[in-house]
């Protein structure tokens, strides 16, 4: 995990992440697919791995107020741990500063455990991911829930095919594009400066969602598989697959596995 901060972040700055990963339109969905997920499973007690601000946190606090669901953030950055106590307006929620390899390690209670844009950031070699799995199977309850929602690499792209990896990604870019403009625009003037604006966060956000495609390729601190490798590693762990869908064209999907 020690490269993360090597990794175009969008998590860093509030008003960089307002700006361009909350606004487009594969974060969006992704959310709501975790929220009708906790919808469905009801758990009582959720853990998220690699919480950063605590945006997905707070956001099913807020949804799930009246039904007592504890929720505990983990991301190993004390910086960014400190500022999601700062920004927590919830007495039901929490953060601590542990690595999600490390908290795989040791028991835990939690009903619920997903990783929002998080399980990638687990280094090569694919291994250590395997491993990962491994330990949380054998650190949780029985019936408890693994939700990975993340980026997948397209299953007839093979994970060392360099150029259509990188072919794919360009969808990303246009995508990160087009989104964070009618978002920057929403509600807003139509004036020159107005769209002139809005224009510079989609550009900003096209750029960088651009600089993430070669590191995929390269497998350089952007550790993305496939959802079938994650479901086939989370069956030889233990886990049952309970889905293991597409969220959009773009490569968002689910795995959620039960122990």
């Amino acid at each position: 995990m020690k490269n993360y901060d090597k990794t175009p972040s969008f998590y860093n700055s509030e008003e960089v992440f307002n700006n361009f990963l909350r606004s487009t339109s594969y974060y969006t969905g992704i959310q709501e697919c975790l929220i009708n997920i906790v919808n469905l499973t009801k758990p009582k007690k959720i853990v998220e791995l690699g919480s950063a601000t605590g945006a997905s946190t707070f956001l099913l606090a807020e949804r799930y107020s009246g039904r007592g669901i504890s929720i505990v953030g983990y991301d190993f950055r004390e910086n960014i741990v400190e500022e999601a106590r700062r920004l927590n307006k919830f007495k039901n929620v929490s953060f601590a500063c542990k690595d999600m390899v490390e908290f795989a390690k040791e028991p835990t209670d939690a009903d619920f455990v997903f990783m929002l844009y998080s399980f990638h950031h687990i280094v090569d070699p694919l291994e250590n991911k395997i491993q990962f799995l491994k330990n949380l199977y054998k650190n949780m309850k029985k019936g408890a829930y693994v939700c990975v929602l993340e980026t997948f690499i397209p299953e007839n792209v093979k994970l060392s095919d360099k150029e259509k990896i990188k072919e794919f990604w360009k969808l990303r870019s246009e995508e990160a594009y087009a989104s964070t403009f009618w978002a920057a625009l929403k509600y807003k003037d139509l004036t020159k400066e107005n769209i002139k604006t809005a224009e510079k966060i989609a550009s900003f956000s096209e750029k960088n969602e651009h600089t993430c495609g070669p590191l995929v390729a390269k497998r350089e601190n952007e550790y993305l598989v496939q959802r079938s490798w994650l479901k086939e590693k989370g069956k030889k762990a233990g886990f049952k697959v309970l889905l293991d869908q597409p969220i959009n064209a773009i490569g968002e999907g689910v795995v959620l596995l039960q122990k």
